[in-house]
C-alpha cells in the first residue's frame, strides 16, 4: 500500500488534474497559513517586536525573495523545451546547472544581505529609533535558514514542475505551511525570534525533502557548467524580470518608510493586512502548472483561455465572499490575545 502511494506521488500528472488537486491542497495550505497568522497575532499582537519582524521580512523581500519566482517563470519553459528537443540527458545537465546557479546566487545574496543589512534598514525605516533598529538587526540571524534555502527550494520546484511532478510540489508547499504552524506554536519557549525561525525551518525541511525526491528521480546531474545556452537566456531575462519584481516591491519601502515615523504598531498593522490579502491571492496561484502547459502547447491562445476560465471559475466566487465578509473574517482570525489589547 505504501509503495503504491509513493509511486502515485512520484508519477507525472496531467495539467487539468493537477489544477483540480492543487486547488484543494493549496487551499488547505493557505488555511494553515491563516492559523499561523492567528497564533502570531495572539502571541505578539501589534507591538515593537512585530514591527521589527516586518521590517526584517521586507529586507529579505527586496534582496532574496524577488528571485524565487524567477525560477518558475524563466526556468520551466527552458527545461520543458530542453527535454522535448534535446532529450533527457541534456535536461539533467540543464537542471543541474539551474540548481548550481541557485546555490551560487544564494551565497552572493546572503553575503550582501548580512553585510549591508544595517544600511538597508536605515533606508527602509528612517524614522525608527535606535532601539527598534537594533531589535531588527538582532532578528537577522533568525532569518538565516530561509535566506540559505529559499532560492534553491524554488529552483528544485521548477525542475519538478517541468516534468509534471505537481503532486510532490504542492505536497511540499503544504508541508511548509504545516511545519511553520507547528514551530510557531512554540513561541512560549523562544520569543519573537520564533516567527522568522518557523519560516526558515519549514523551508529547510522542505528543501531537504525536495532534494531527496530529485535524487531518487535522477532528474538532475550536478554541474558547475552554468553557461549553457538556455542558462544564458535565463540570465539575460532574469535581470529585467528581477528589476520588475523589485519595482513591484517598492511599495514595501514606501509603507515601511512612512510607518517608521508613526507610533509603534503601525507597521505591524500594515503587515497583518498585507499578509491577509496576499494569502488570499496565493490561494488561486498556479503559475508553475500553467507555465508547464504553456511551454508544451503549440496552440497557446486556446490553452490560455481555458486556463484563465478555470482559474476565474474558482477564484471569483471565493473572492466575492471574502470581500463582503472581511470584517467578520478579521474578527475571527485576530480578535484575541495581545492583538485584541
Amino acid at each position: 500500500m505504501i509503495k503504491k502511494i509513493i509511486k502515485y506521488m512520484f508519477s507525472p500528472q496531467e495539467i487539468r488534474y493537477a489544477f483540480i488537486s492543487s486547488s484543494f491542497i493549496n487551499f488547505a495550505s493557505r488555511i494553515l497559513s491563516y492559523l499561523r497568522m492567528a497564533i502570531v497575532a495572539y502571541a505578539f499582537g501589534i507591538s515593537i517586536y512585530m514591527d521589527a519582524y516586518n521590517v526584517g521580512h521586507s529586507l529579505l523581500e527586496i534582496t532574496v525573495f524577488i528571485f524565487g519566482n524567477s525560477f518558475d517563470v524563466l526556468g520551466i519553459p527552458q527545461l520543458v523545451k530542453a527535454l522535448k528537443e534535446k532529450g533527457e540527458e541534456y535536461f539533467r545537465n540543464l537542471g543541474g546547472a539551474l540548481f548550481s546557479f541557485s546555490v551560487i546566487i544564494t551565497v552572493i545574496l546572503f553575503i550582501f544581505t548580512v553585510v549591508f543589512a544595517r544600511y538597508i534598514i536605515n533606508i527602509l525605516v528612517p524614522g525608527f529609533t535606535l532601539e527598534k533598529k537594533q531589535l531588527t538587526l538582532r532578528l537577522i540571524p533568525s532569518f538565516l535558514p530561509v535566506m540559505l534555502t529559499y532560492i534553491p527550494y524554488y529552483a528544485l520546484s521548477a525542475i519538478l514542475k517541468s516534468i509534471k511532478r505537481f503532486r510532490l510540489v504542492v505536497l511540499f508547499d503544504f508541508l511548509l505551511s504545516l511545519i511553520s504552524l507547528v514551530v510557531i506554536s512554540g513561541y512560549h519557549f523562544i520569543g519573537y525570534q520564533i516567527i522568522p525561525l518557523s519560516l526558515g525551518l519549514s523551508y529547510l525541511i522542505g528543501f531537504l525533502l525536495e532534494a531527496i525526491c530529485v535524487y531518487k528521480l535522477r532528474i538532475i546531474k550536478l554541474s558547475l557548467n552554468i553557461f549553457l545556452p538556455e542558462m544564458k537566456t535565463i540570465y539575460h531575462n532574469m535581470l529585467s524580470l528581477s528589476a520588475l519584481f523589485l519595482i513591484g516591491q517598492l511599495y514595501r519601502v514606501v509603507d515601511k518608510g512612512f510607518g517608521s515615523f508613526l507610533p509603534t504598531g503601525n507597521i505591524s498593522a500594515i503587515g497583518y493586512a498585507t499578509l491577509l490579502i496576499s494569502t488570499i491571492v496565493t490561494m488561486f496561484t498556479f503559475t508553475g502548472i500553467f507555465l508547464t502547459g504553456f511551454s508544451e502547447k503549440d496552440n497557446l491562445a486556446e490553452f490560455f483561455k481555458k486556463s484563465v476560465a478555470m482559474n476565474l471559475f474558482i477564484s471569483v466566487p471565493i473572492s466575492i465572499f471574502i470581500f463582503f465578509n472581511a470584517p467578520e473574517i478579521l474578527q475571527l482570525l485576530f480578535q484575541r490575545g495581545l492583538f485584541d489589547k
